[in-house]
């Protein structure tokens, strides 16, 4: 596996460039049907090979189990219980380098990580599990701050269209899904959580047996909730440049 340093170099010669960040922010604006991007082969895969080969070393009974009719799905719930090589994952996408280069990528300034993983982390869904098409909670209880963005990646090799679990984004008044993702290996989407990001899997998992849908989930949050609309990108070009 990478280590750290590696990580981090592999982050910044593909993503701190200004021939990615500038089109891709253009890209992220404009996105319908709410901003978003998606970013195939996001990390070095040796990285991701190692995620997916310890996925099932959590311990099985630290799963919080979400039953009912919206959602069938398992999360991990404390940190604790996740492997070493998924938390260091999670801890650099927490990080302050890439929090900075989320705040640029997607006009949403002060950013907070979601350190505690207050329902990120570890998800995974089994066959007949679904997500039905929900906004997400816009108010983190324990610490009172506004979440901003969703950063979602997925750690599914082989996946056919056939197995569903696709992630699906729908119009701001719910009567059309207007974008279907496939949970691909290595497959990243960051979106806004907004009143209008509909978003979700509805039509359950179909897969074989022993076949889930896994993916890492982290959330970003902000000390007030119209920041995000608020500050100007003139202002938070002075809290990071790329590099040329």
């Amino acid at each position: 596996m990478y280590n750290l340093i590696d990580f981090r170099q592999y982050f910044i010669d593909k993503y701190y460039k200004q021939e990615w960040i500038e089109p891709a922010r253009l890209h992220y604006r404009e996105a319908q049907p709410f901003p978003h991007i998606v970013i195939d082969n996001f990390l070095p895969e040796e990285i991701l090979d190692a995620a997916l080969q310890v996925f099932s070393e959590y311990n099985q009974n630290e799963w919080l189990k979400f039953s009912n009719e919206n959602e069938l799905k398992l999360a991990s719930k404390n940190e604790v219980f996740i492997p070493q090589v998924i938390r260091s994952i999670l801890h650099e996408l927490n990080s302050g380098f890439v929090v900075d280069w989320l705040q640029y990528l997607t006009d949403t300034p002060r950013l907070v990580a979601d350190t505690r993983l207050y329902g990120g982390g570890m998800h995974r869904i089994e066959n007949g599990g679904k997500l039905n098409v929900h906004i997400d909670f816009n108010v983190e209880r324990r610490t009172g701050l506004y979440r901003q963005l969703n950063l979602l990646l997925y750690l599914n090799k082989d996946w056919k269209d056939e197995y569903n679990g696709h992630l699906e984004l729908w119009n701001a008044d719910k009567t059309e899904c207007k974008l279907r993702l496939a949970p691909l290996f290595n497959r990243c989407v960051i979106f806004n959580t907004t009143g209008k990001s509909w978003h979700g899997h509805p039509v359950p998992l179909s897969a074989p047996e022993g076949v889930a849908r896994k993916s890492l989930a982290l959330y970003y949050y902000n000390t007030k909730e119209e920041d995000a609309f608020n500050a100007s990108i003139e202002a938070q070009t002075t809290l990071w440049e790329p590099t040329k």
